[in-house]
């Protein structure tokens, strides 16, 4: 687990874009034992395009909401803590993130979206007591340190230009020759961002097999379902996590697939 970033990496993060203030307000607040939905309403509120953002989202068919939600102080009781916390960042941080100089914006993003669905569709769908919203944030946000590899670790991008001019897909190109370093690079943004230790924990384990993290388990499996289809999960890492692969296999078999987010409810 990163405690401090390294004293390079540190000089380029000083660059690095900082989440907006409301969100910085908002984890404070969701950090506290006993949060007051009124406290989380208001400052969400304080927002107008956070407001407009979580009340899209909470009308969205994917939360499964019957009666439209016409106010945040509605969202909050009607969505939870945990959701209204998953929407908050998966919300705003992608502004936060600079463009990627290996491939289009939309198709970084894109992907980042099949990773967060299929993560939450693990954790909630896999027999386990972790939180699904919380992975869907992990999953959204694995691979904030890809789109900077070519500043935080330049020895790296040339190779993975090469790569690229010879014909492999970028974020295969990527995966391949610098996954552990994008990882890396990725939990040091988000420990910048002081956002909370599990998505840390998250992003930086994602490819170590051997990590103690639950929610890192999830998401290398998302990914590897995401690339390979379920058959591929990694069934000794998330037993490990207390998550059951031949209960997500029996998911399917049933037709409880992976639910699909509309990109254009986060847009």
């Amino acid at each position: 687990m990163i405690d401090r970033i390294d004293t390079g990496l540190d000089e380029w993060m000083d660059q690095l874009p900082p989440v907006p203030r409301v969100v910085s307000e908002l984890l404070a607040i969701f950090a506290c034992d006993d949060v007051s939905p009124a406290l989380i309403a208001n400052k969400v509120g304080s927002d107008p395009s956070l407001t407009v953002r979580v009340l899209k989202m909470a009308n969205s068919s994917y939360f499964g909401n019957r009666s439209k939600v016409s106010s945040v102080s509605d969202a909050v009781v009607s969505l939870g803590t945990s959701t209204i916390k998953s929407i908050v960042l998966s919300a705003s941080l992608p502004g936060s993130v600079p463009p990627s100089p290996y491939v289009r914006t939309e198709a970084f993003w894109e992907r980042a979206f099949l990773v967060a669905c299929s993560a939450r569709w693990i954790a909630k769908r896999g027999g386990g007591v972790l939180n699904y919203e919380t992975a869907f944030t992990a999953g959204l946000l694995h691979a904030i340190g890809q789109p900077v590899l070519h500043r935080a670790a330049p020895h790296l991008h040339e190779s993975i230009m090469e790569a690229i001019r010879v014909g492999e897909a970028p974020l295969v190109a990527i995966e391949r020759l610098a996954g552990s370093e994008s990882a890396r690079i990725g939990g040091a943004m988000a420990l910048k961002w002081r956002l909370p230790r599990d998505l840390i924990e998250a992003i930086e384990s994602q490819n170590n097999p051997e990590s103690s993290s639950v929610y890192g388990a999830v998401v290398g499996s998302a990914k590897r379902v995401c690339d390979h289809g379920v058959q591929s999960l990694d069934r000794e890492r998330l037993s490990r996590a207390g998550i059951s692969a031949d209960k997500l296999l029996s998911r399917c078999e049933d037709n409880e697939g992976i639910d699909i987010v509309d990109l254009g409810d986060w847009a």
